[in-house]
């Protein structure tokens, strides 16, 4: 494709894996810290050096959205060239301000309540005990919740500072030694506790949190990390006592949710199908069945096919010689998930699918088709999902 960045790129499993692999590679960037199946699948050399962007399939918002988060910068040309791939057929939530992004933030005081300015016209509330502070008082807070990234999210801020490198943050607390949930092997923990545990106390307000990628270094390595953080932090708590309003001090990581429509599953389905056989409707099957033993056995005999065509639509036909349910599930833009109950799958196509829904109240049938080329039928109001 042309693009020469070499962004270091984890994806965490999920629905999309090989596709995004494929298209990682195509952009010219690296997959580190890849899993046994995408390794043997691409042929790749094992790197486990910490990712600048992690792409995920999302916890938020269910039908197939993806989340990407990382370095602002990257996760900007990232997404970008992902929605290019896929005709810009999706819907996209940016964080308004990076994640743990720590700012010289400008106090306001609204019936005893406390905000913080983050610059931009951006406001925060902020978490601290009452009469803590003035109305114009310049503090550096750190964003400490999920940063809004839907329109409904609250954006939430505390005071302090916090530091955060490639694999381990220092974070306002009790001087303990955390872990990401991603580190899991006992060994690994013992060994970055030992180090953390020679270093913890020496910090006052803070304590020692060690991200995901921390479990592949040595002990040397972490040593290292944790001087570097330890000097980091010691900058920006100097330069938080003389920095201007809305200097940003640590830049933090920013996070963009994708949500494909049925026409880029579509897509990505075809770029599947370049690194191993793919039906037509695969991405699609797999937001709709949890269980997709049936799908890898008939993609095993794909590979036997010429007519990956037909085959894919003799397999959906197949499909519903059963009547089956589904969830129905309406995402607003706002990034509102609503259940509304179940449905009988009527038709089930890579490009038409059509819902029955029986209402309790009113004694009609309703009947959702979602219209040629949308699994995801789109208005300028709302968005639905198919959910099992």
């Amino acid at each position: 494709m042309g693009y020469v960045s070499n962004y270091r790129v984890r994806i965490r499993g999920g629905k999309y894996a090989t596709a995004i692999s494929k298209l990682v590679l195509d952009l010219g960037y690296t997959i580190v810290q890849a899993s046994d199946v995408i390794i043997s699948r691409f042929g790749i050399n094992v790197d486990n050096s910490a990712p600048d962007v992690t792409i995920k399939d999302s916890g938020r918002v269910p039908g197939g959205a993806l989340t990407v988060m990382g370095k602002c910068g990257v996760v900007n040309d990232v997404v970008n060239n992902l929605l290019r791939v896929v005709e810009e057929e999706a819907l996209v939530w940016r964080s308004v301000v990076p994640l743990h992004r720590v700012v010289m933030g400008v106090v306001n005081v609204v019936n005893s309540n406390y905000f913080v300015d983050v610059g931009n016209g951006v406001r925060a509330v902020l978490k601290a005990l009452g009469g803590a502070y003035n109305e114009g008082d310049v503090i550096p807070p750190v964003i400490i919740s999920r940063t809004r990234v839907y329109p409904s999210d609250e954006l939430v801020a505390v005071p302090g500072v916090r530091v955060d490198t490639e694999y381990v943050s220092i974070v306002p607390g009790s001087g303990t030694v955390l872990f990401s949930r991603h580190i899991k092997d006992y060994e690994a923990r013992q060994a970055l506790l030992k180090v953390g545990l020679k270093y913890v106390g020496r910090l006052s307000g803070y304590s020692i949190k060690w991200r995901s990628s921390a479990q592949f270094l040595d002990e040397d390595e972490a040593i290292k990390e944790i001087e570097r953080a330890l000097n980091t932090l010691n900058e920006v708590e100097s330069a938080s006592k003389s920095s201007a309003p809305y200097t940003v001090l640590q830049d933090g990581e920013c996070i963009v949710e994708v949500m494909l429509n049925g026409r880029a599953k579509l897509l990505l389905d075809n770029v599947r199908n370049n690194v191993m056989p793919t039906i037509i409707g695969h991405h699609t099957y797999k937001t709709l069945r949890r269980n997709t033993a049936l799908l890898d056995l008939v993609e095993a005999l794909l590979g036997r096919c010429n007519d990956r065509a037909g085959f894919s639509a003799e397999f959906m036909r197949q499909l519903m010689g059963r009547r089956y349910r589904v969830g129905i599930i309406h995402i607003r833009p706002s990034g509102e998930v609503l259940r509304l109950g179940t449905a009988d799958v009527i038709k089930l196509e890579p490009d038409d699918i059509v819902l029955l829904r029986r209402l309790r109240v009113v004694v009609i049938s309703m009947v959702l088709v979602f219209l040629r080329r949308r699994v995801i039928w789109q208005s300028p109001v709302h968005h639905w999902v198919v959910s099992t």
